[in-house]
């Protein structure tokens, strides 16, 4: 990972962004060699046009021990999409790589026709996938070109819930489709895309989020990219964001690195309680520090002592130190002198200013 802080794009960069993916797949090779962070972005953006060789680097990128993002499984669903796109290499590398479990999505959007019913099925009736009636329609009007008899009477009802501007648009998008592409983005997801400049660092924040809880694993790859963006220009929430993903992943130094970055700018609550959730010590302490001092947050003592409690016991010294305070004035836990001396005195093994 880059440090934090480096320059924005530049500006003849940023007008690639919205279309044109050979220049976009131009721009991740032109820099491949010396920034694999925007490697990975512009070949990202490309890939997700539906451009193969993208594709192919796209995965090189995450595979790669030295890129910005390392995610096997999500490397190795690209190489799937490259070979289902037609790209040479990646079909005659696919025969060398052991089957991977895919899962209904992938499937669909590799073409299994049975897979695309269901994708389809799921969206129209919000089991297994968030309802949306344009997402439904678009695998069934996909599905039409090889099974038309039971994509038919599917298609005649959710014509009757979508207007006529939305289904136009559809059907263009569903005659573009080729395998290895995902499906349309919801509207909301699109709008915040739309919005976004690549020098607005709380913006790719915002869009990486939005695109980490859309669930499907192609969303899930783009949203790193963009938090790998906001975050190479200081923001600290991006780096939290980062750090969760590498728990997830049980890269710990890449973790390390991102949460000492994060440190640096204070997180939005829901930040640290997703990193509390996830067993960070550093957000456990950090919310219970913010939710004993801050006086814009509801104070919880039981909560911020449990928290301490949790973080120390786990070996996080500026946490000893809190709990200590905590058992010393009775703060959410029942006073305790013996407990109050046992955690200064753990905390001034380690040497902690605050203890000695």
């Amino acid at each position: 990972m880059a440090e934090a802080g480096m320059s924005p794009l530049r500006a003849e960069d940023q007008e690639q962004l919205p279309q044109h993916a050979q220049g976009q797949y131009e721009l991740g090779v032109f820099y491949s060699d010396e920034d694999l962070e925007l490697a990975t972005f512009w070949f990202g953006r490309a890939a997700r046009q539906g451009h193969a060789d993208a594709m192919f680097m796209l995965g090189r990128m995450i595979e790669g021990e030295e890129g910005p993002v390392r995610d096997l499984s999500q490397a190795e669903r690209w190489y799937r999409r490259a070979a289902a796109a037609g790209h040479a290499r990646a079909q005659e590398e696919m025969p060398s790589r052991p089957p991977q479990p895919q899962g209904q999505l992938e499937m669909a959007i590799s073409s299994d026709a049975r897979s695309q019913y269901q994708m389809g099925f799921a969206h129209m009736m919000g089991t297994g996938a968030p309802k949306d009636y344009a997402q439904s329609y678009f695998w069934f009007k996909v599905l039409e070109k090889t099974m038309p008899a039971q994509a038919a009477m599917t298609l005649q009802m959710l014509r009757q819930r979508l207007d006529g501007e939305i289904r136009a648009a559809l059907d263009e998008v569903a005659a573009q489709w080729t395998p290895g592409n995902p499906p349309p983005e919801a509207p909301d997801l699109a709008e915040l895309r739309a919005a976004v400049t690549l020098d607005d660092a709380p913006g790719c924040y915002a869009l990486g989020r939005a695109l980490a809880a859309a669930g499907s694993p192609d969303a899930q790859a783009e949203a790193l990219e963009w938090l790998v963006w906001a975050a190479k220009q200081g923001y600290g929430p991006a780096h939290y964001a980062l750090a969760f993903h590498y728990r997830r992943v049980g890269d710990g130094q890449e973790e390390d690195s991102h949460l000492h970055h994060a440190a640096q700018m204070p997180a939005p609550l829901e930040i640290l309680a997703e990193g509390a959730a996830l067993g960070i010590n550093q957000c456990r302490y950090q919310l219970a520090m913010r939710m004993a001092q801050d006086p814009e947050v509801e104070e919880d003592a039981p909560r911020t002592a449990a928290l301490h409690r949790a973080a120390a016991e786990e070996g996080f010294v500026p946490a000893m130190t809190q709990l200590a305070f905590c058992y010393h004035s009775g703060y959410g836990v029942e006073p305790d002198p013996a407990q109050a001396e046992h955690w200064f005195g753990e905390a001034a093994k380690h040497e902690d200013p605050d203890a000695l």
